[in-house]
């Protein structure tokens, strides 16, 4: 039996790992590597290496200005910061999944390029990893070492963490060197994205939870799904309200006239609806 193409890349990641307790990321296209937001603002700024204190001291000011404007008055600073890098404010948070099929699935957003997957094992002692568990201030345990550390947060409440299974690693130091990669093949992509919603429903509207990623689903970048006539038929066949079922046929017809299926459960529809119950769809 031939293997999915998303079978072909679980055993690819399966290769290099020797365990399981990784967290992944993926990326559509190679950036030479994973770097946080906040340091490529620094860069943008003129300044590629910034000192331990002025990092700490950018987050600190982020924070403050955002609590300035009464921002998540309710929530620690690294729950603030977290929302802050959520609206796609620079911080020192990187996204991570503990899915790999989530971070697959973000490897594939640009079909044009070769994709990256990086993955990361947050549990040896030997990379450092401080785990912070939900609730915990990361402003309050960092002291400006050079740690690294791992946030699982609390993340059932924000629908969009919790649907894209997110973790965060926040470090002052470059991370590359602990992380190991898999290439996505951008030929590969296409093909991907569809198994990852026909057999996992990974698609955009399940990854993107919440009220600011529903509007970016919909919004001008994104073609509208117009609605097939099989479409409709199914819609039809999977709805309890007789009226609503005739109308949903009627619409599949529209689209396609010679929908002989679509006519004989139409009229199964209407007889059921006069009192018929003996007919069924």
């Amino acid at each position: 039996m031939t293997k999915s193409t998303v079978s072909k890349y679980i055993d690819k990641i399966a290769n290099k790992s020797s365990n399981n307790n990784h967290i992944y990321r993926g990326q559509s296209k190679d950036y030479g590597g994973v770097t946080s937001t906040a340091f490529r603002r620094f860069k943008k700024s003129g300044r590629s290496n910034p000192s331990k204190e002025e990092y700490f001291e950018y987050h600190n000011d982020l924070i403050k200005d955002a609590k300035s404007y009464r921002y998540g008055k309710e929530l620690n600073d690294t729950e603030l910061l977290i929302d802050l890098q959520h609206y796609g404010a620079a911080t020192g948070l990187i996204d991570f999944s503990e899915d790999f099929l989530i971070a697959l699935w973000f490897a594939c957003n640009n079909i044009d390029t070769d994709g990256k997957i990086f993955f990361l094992d947050v549990w040896s002692n030997e990379k450092r990893y401080n785990h912070l568990e939900p609730g915990t201030d990361l402003f309050k345990e960092a002291n400006y070492q050079d740690n690294l550390y791992y946030l699982h947060t609390n993340f059932k409440n924000n629908n969009r963490i919790f649907a894209q299974k997110g973790v965060f690693v926040f470090s002052y130091q470059d991370i590359n060197k602990n992380l190991k990669s898999i290439t996505i093949k951008k030929g590969d992509k296409q093909t991907i994205r569809q198994e990852l919603k026909q057999y996992f429903n990974i698609e955009e509207k399940t990854l993107f939870q919440d009220i600011y990623g529903f509007s970016q689903v919909n919004n001008t970048e994104h073609k509208l799904n117009i609605k097939s006539a099989s479409d409709y038929f199914e819609e039809a066949y999977d709805e309890n309200n007789l009226e609503k079922t005739i109308a949903l046929y009627q619409k599949a017809i529209e689209i396609k006239p010679d929908y002989h299926e679509a006519y004989n459960n139409m009229g199964n529809a209407y007889a059921k609806l006069g009192g018929d119950e003996n007919l069924n769809l």
